[in-house]
């Protein structure tokens, strides 16, 4: 699928490095949590002299490193800014000890800025307290800004890449049922409403046609229906309820022993639902929205309700 992302939305989150070891099985493809692994990890540290560094700084960001991107078998794109909390007082002194507050800075780099041979990306960014030189300031954070989209999008399209390529390098038909709909899941969680859509389409299509090879349970009990229905008596509640999606935010639910056919269509079905929901807010909230966009999306919403 040809893409073109524009607008990707995303969620920052604040964390303090832990050196415990993840709990999660990271080096397992099948157990990597789409919904919630970051796209992109940035540390930031501080130090102000080389001893400082090599007792508490370093030791620190090797940890983190070994936790969030060594043990990751689909890697996060990974950032390490050096915060220099006293350049307002190094400019003010003297070029010698500016000289040696670039060093400290320096020294991170070298340590860590080819921390990945292949890698020949810039790593390693250093902010100031203070700029003297207004265009300094301006040039450094957009040389910063400008490498962060660059690695969002580098890791967007790892992940897209990887799951795209493994479902043709693999035979088992509810291990691709896995990738397609993780596929689906990156895009709607960065924004890209209508590209998921067309993912959840083709992974509808894809269960139908594959209905024997799946190994799916094929029971249904009408008691089953009517327990859902009863805990959802409106659309707009059912849409909200966290109990009626809760197994589709479990890691890979899809390779449940006991998932049945109705768990399968319930989370497809769910999910395109939302996200034409969410696609008919969208045009509703901007300026120049055309009416018969929102009425599209409100139809394809009755259409998928009559389908299930």
């Amino acid at each position: 699928m040809e893409t073109k992302l524009s607008d990707v939305t995303l969620e920052w989150i604040e964390e303090i490095p832990k050196r415990t070891s993840s709990t999660n099985d990271s080096n397992d493809v099948l157990h990597f949590d789409v919904d919630n692994e970051p796209y992109i990890k940035i540390m930031f540290v501080s130090y102000t002299n080389i001893e400082e560094y090599k007792s508490k700084v370093r030791p620190l960001i090797k940890e983190w490193l070994k936790l969030n991107v060594d043990n990751k078998i689909l890697k996060p794109v990974w950032y390490i800014m050096y915060f220099d909390d006293q350049s307002k007082k190094i400019d003010n002194v003297d070029k010698f000890t500016n000289a040696f507050k670039t060093s400290l800075f320096s020294k991170l780099k070298i340590d860590f800025n080819n921390y990945i041979l292949e890698d020949t990306s810039d790593r390693c960014f250093r902010i100031k307290s203070h700029y003297n030189v207004f265009e300094e300031k301006v040039e450094s954070w957009n040389l910063l800004m400008m490498n962060i989209r660059t690695g969002l999008i580098e890791s967007i399209n790892t992940r897209l890449n990887f799951y795209t390529n493994e479902q043709l390098h693999n035979k088992d038909k509810r291990i691709i049922l896995c990738y397609k709909d993780n596929v689906a899941k990156i895009y709607s969680a960065i924004g890209q409403i209508e590209y998921a859509l067309k993912c959840y389409d083709e992974l509808l299509t894809f269960a139908r046609v594959n209905y024997e090879s799946l190994k799916i349970k094929n029971e249904f009990h009408i008691e089953d229906l009517n327990d859902k229905i009863k805990e959802q008596t409106e659309f707009n509640e059912s849409i909200n309820n966290e109990r009626f999606k809760d197994h589709t935010h479990e890691i890979n639910f899809l390779l449940n022993d006991n998932l049945s056919f109705l768990d399968l269509f319930s989370h497809i079905y769910y999910q395109q639902i939302k996200l034409l929901l969410s696609l008919n807010n969208n045009n509703n909230n901007q300026a120049n929205s055309d009416s018969s966009a929102s009425t599209k999306s409100i139809i394809e919403v009755v259409k998928l309700l009559i389908n299930f």
